[in-house]
């Protein structure tokens, strides 16, 4: 895999939630082509963490993927212990993953707005413990 050594991440490891398709993967794929380990976290897309696991293989990097509900503390933490068991640590967690759903602005359900801002803030969390016992760096979509 290539990388440019003013940008290496090499040696490092790095979980990504939704990072099945579109904007996760396409995060995972630059961290691996910079080094990293990856995780690629998903929900309910095999298929799709698939592709993009073995996107990063074919380029020459290393990658496992998990499928874990976002908005749940322990599939958070469950995440972080695989990645720490696989890879034998964690440097980066990018909470990538978010729900999309489509309707009108006024007929948008409150309990369905509420459980989108949930799957951000359980990952991230200095109350969920995630990443308590762990160094590293945090990023959030906003």
């Amino acid at each position: 895999m290539k990388t440019d050594m003013n940008n290496s991440l090499t040696g490092r490891v790095a979980l990504v939630t939704g990072a099945s398709r579109e904007i996760g993967a396409a995060m995972a794929e630059a961290l691996a082509k910079r080094g990293c380990s990856l995780l690629v976290a998903h929900y309910r897309e095999p298929g799709l963490a698939d592709a993009t696991v073995s996107r990063i293989r074919a380029a020459g990097g290393t990658a496992l993927s998990h499928e874990a509900d976002s908005s749940q503390v322990a599939e958070n933490q469950a995440l972080v212990d695989r990645a720490v068991r696989e890879f034998g640590r964690l440097d980066i967690f990018v909470a990538n993953a978010g729900l999309t759903m489509w309707a009108p602005f006024l007929d948008y359900p409150g309990h369905l707005a509420n459980c989108s801002l949930k799957v951000g803030d359980r990952a991230l969390s200095p109350r969920s413990g995630t990443m308590s016992r762990r160094s590293g760096c945090l990023a959030a979509k906003p």
